[in-house]
């Protein structure tokens, strides 16, 4: 992973999109670990997290079904797609 003071430092907006890419990885991580614990659907982070990962996921899930038994493997996908877009964004500093 790229230092993120040398991308803002090379190019602002280039690291701007990169830190927000890799937030919204860490999201999509936070989302994968309360689908395990089953916390309170009411609360405020938990809804939080679901509004903004929900949409992204069900793309991959609508079109990637991939479940094996009671998981579901579609977030591994997403994650894979903004690692990628993350290493495209980094290459064109």
């Amino acid at each position: 992973m790229p230092n993120f003071t040398v991308i803002l430092k090379l190019n602002p907006v280039v690291g701007i999109i990169y830190l927000a890419l890799w937030l919204f990885s860490i999201f999509i991580f936070i989302r994968i670990i309360i689908s395990w614990i089953n916390p309170d659907p009411y609360n405020k982070l938990v809804l939080f997290i679901s509004e903004i990962t929900d949409p992204y996921l069900n793309f991959f899930r609508r079109y990637t079904p991939i479940q094996i038994g009671f998981f579901d493997l579609s977030p591994i996908i997403a994650i894979i797609v903004l690692n990628i877009a993350m290493w495209i964004v980094v290459r064109f500093i």
